[in-house]
């Protein structure tokens, strides 16, 4: 049985919180874990990175309204795929 640690490390599905806007935005991915049918985000183990990085690994990326301490909604940005993702004009959503 994996540990949560080694669940988080291959996790392959981020939630995204960005700061800012244009050239001066920062955008920070965190971690998603599911287990026992409950959806996990793991803000201490954000970090941020460039769009290309993230999806390089990423399965799915969703975007947080709100923070990720304290989330009002999500929204589908990315799928393994990226004839499904959205546009991506300028590299990040």
């Amino acid at each position: 049985m994996k540990t949560l640690d080694r669940l988080i490390q291959e996790s392959r599905e981020f939630v995204c919180e960005q700061w800012g806007q244009g050239e001066a935005s920062v955008a920070f991915y965190a971690p998603v874990t599911r287990m026992d049918g409950i959806t996990w985000i793991h803000p201490a183990w954000a970090k941020e990175s460039t769009w290309r990085d993230i999806t390089l690994r990423a399965d799915r990326i969703w975007r947080v309204s709100g923070s990720f301490w304290n989330p009002v909604g999500f929204r589908l940005i990315w799928r393994g795929e990226p004839a499904l993702a959205p546009s991506l004009e300028g590299g990040q959503p």
